[in-house]
């Protein structure tokens, strides 16, 4: 019998644990920085630059105290997104050694733990959970607040109430404080504190069918909504605009879309697609423990209530992204955790022995083994998930930007954080999507990178690019100071002092060049500037307003346009190519 095991043999689980947390965590140093950490790390920054503003930061505003500060006293943008990166996998690593431990409390001593061990190996080799959870994302540090606080909770049985009853209200508060789409997450630990204080109080723990509509539901309702208001009694006193905006907020990721939709399960779809048959045991295990609720013991019925849960947020959640699915997992694979070890043991009938016990872990293995060869095949192909290709490209972008002195670009996920000043990020289905061009031309940025991102908001983004900006390259547009050629005389002439008001009108930085373009033709073209007298120039620089009148060619043509551009972003080209390489479709 595995539960009759020595304790010298079980010493070593502290170990493979802590082997296991490192295997998951690894990736984290060598996979891409995705969009989706890109802005929230960048905005962050706004918490401790704008305290007093109120912003989509302190939406967040703990998450974006640690990750501003980062992003503050970082010596580069991409020592920033790194340092960011490195916190995010230390609360991971520390989330995913108190989900393992967690179980081990929460289990029968009839489990065999060999077999907990084997079957969360297997599941974090989901291309899901591999990619997405060790990511610098509110979500993701949360759920490891949430499971650290947890796990902190079952060790701290034998410590007086109020100790625990802070520890439960702290974590709470933070999980809350980093994004206000922790409820869930609380409501989950608000059933293992349940769990921590009927033990104490050696009430009799069972949790009937009578006792789970009554006791269990409203202690755990109290305990969920008691940080809630806390939060909001204390934000109140400060801004109730705060408060207002952030319930908006969370109200928001559940009826943004239709939460029941098929279009809002594409996402779910391709992460089960991805790994199939882990997707299958996982499943299997919570059906298992649902319909066997009765023959598990009470604290592994808790599991299963955790576990059902998170699938019923992320049900009604109306944007079900990939790292939002990853966040969720390690509590719905707790919730599969006593029905997997109920079909290891129907398969080891009558008892587990050393033969059968070992042919399981041998499945386990050849799982293991399968899901993450297929995870790293799928990740093979796409070049755009090396951090260290990803790290060049970012390097030759920023040479190029430096290179074009222009102090305002827009590039829809904040790729610079400590030098981007243009905070306007579209999002699928936000209802801002609608206004975002118009967001931006109220900061006047003077250099757009176009990002994968920026997709979402065609057909509009074309003619706006079009109307208002040159195409560089494919992904670098620069901004044109348009003429108008009413009022021009016969000759096209116009004054100097005419071209460069309307630069400034533009917040362009001198020097600035003439550029023409024709309607049939896609690119804008440098010309040179003549003077009546005579005279050419490549460039206007600033207080030349007074030097002449200039003769532009061909101004009476309907189909050619003039335009001033700031120098800087033409001669510092070429520019690399770089969208492939911050895409937005979160890829598994």
């Amino acid at each position: 019998m595995i539960d009759k095991m020595p304790q010298s043999v079980r010493r070593p689980w502290p170990f493979v644990l802590a082997v296991l947390c490192l295997f998951t965590v690894l990736p984290g140093l060598f996979l891409s920085l995705e969009d989706s950490e890109i802005w929230g790390i960048t905005s962050s920054r706004r918490m401790i630059e704008q305290f007093s503003v109120l912003t989509s930061a302190h939406y967040k505003p703990l998450f974006s105290l640690m990750f501003g500060a980062i992003v503050h006293f970082a010596k580069s943008d991409w020592s920033a997104l790194i340092a960011s990166r490195f916190l995010a996998l230390a609360f991971t690593a520390g989330g995913l050694y108190s989900l393992y431990s967690l179980s081990f409390s929460f289990l029968s001593s009839k489990r065999p733990r060999s077999i907990t061990v084997a079957f969360y190996a297997v599941f974090c080799t989901m291309p899901l959970f591999l990619v997405h959870f060790p990511k610098a994302r509110s979500d993701s540090v949360s759920a490891s607040i949430i499971l650290i606080a947890a796990f902190v909770l079952m060790s701290m049985q034998n410590r007086s109430r109020l100790a625990r009853g802070t520890v439960y209200l702290a974590s709470s508060l933070c999980a809350l404080l980093v994004t206000p789409k922790s409820i869930d997450l609380v409501a989950a630990l608000a059933l293992i504190f349940w769990v921590v204080e009927t033990r104490e109080r050696n009430r009799k723990f069972d949790i009937e069918h009578r006792k789970f509509n009554t006791s269990l539901i409203v202690r755990t309702l109290a305990w969920t909504i008691g940080p809630i208001l806390l939060i909001s009694i204390i934000a109140m006193i400060g801004s109730r605009e705060y408060v207002v905006r952030a319930l908006v907020y969370w109200f928001d990721s559940y009826t943004a879309n239709n939460p029941l939709s098929w279009r809002s399960w594409n996402s779910v779809v391709f992460a089960v697609e991805s790994a199939p048959i882990v997707s299958f045991v996982i499943a299997a295990g919570l059906l298992v423990g649902v319909f066997r609720f009765k023959q598990i013991s009470p604290r592994e019925r808790v599991l299963v209530v955790i576990g059902l849960l998170a699938a019923f947020f992320v049900t009604i959640h109306s944007q079900k992204y990939f790292f939002f699915l990853a966040t969720r997992a390690p509590f719905i694979a707790l919730g599969a955790l006593p029905g997997i070890h109920l079909i290891c043991a129907w398969i080891a009938k009558p008892d587990f022995n050393a033969t059968v016990l070992r042919g399981i872990l041998l499945g386990f293995a050849f799982l293991f083994l399968l899901s993450l060869g297929y995870t790293f095949e799928r990740l093979r192909h796409y070049p755009g998930f090396a951090l260290a290709h990803q790290r060049q490209i970012h390097h030759e972008l920023s040479d190029y930007l430096n290179r074009a002195g222009s102090p305002r670009y827009w590039d829809a996920i904040g790729l610079f954080p400590k030098r981007n000043s243009v905070f306007h990020y579209p999002s699928p289905g936000d209802k801002t999507n609608d206004e975002m061009l118009a967001f931006v031309d109220s900061s006047q940025p003077t250099l757009i990178l176009r990002t994968a991102k920026m997709e979402i908001l065609e057909p509009y983004l074309f003619t706006w690019l079009q109307r208002q900006f040159a195409k560089l390259n494919p992904e670098v547009y620069a901004k044109i100071a348009g003429l108008s050629m009413q009022g021009v005389s016969s000759e096209c002439e116009i004054p100097l002092q005419t071209a460069v008001l309307a630069a400034r009108a533009e917040r362009l930085s001198f020097p600035i060049i003439l550029l023409t373009r024709t309607n049939n033709v896609d690119s804008w073209v440098q010309v040179p500037l003549t003077f009546n007298d005579g005279r050419e120039l490549n460039e206007i620089v600033d207080g030349s307003e007074r030097l002449g009148t200039l003769i532009l060619n061909d101004c009476k043509r309907r189909d050619v346009r003039y335009g001033f551009a700031e120098k800087g972003p033409w001669q510092a080209l070429p520019a690399p190519e770089f969208s492939l390489f911050f895409g937005y479709d979160g890829r598994l």
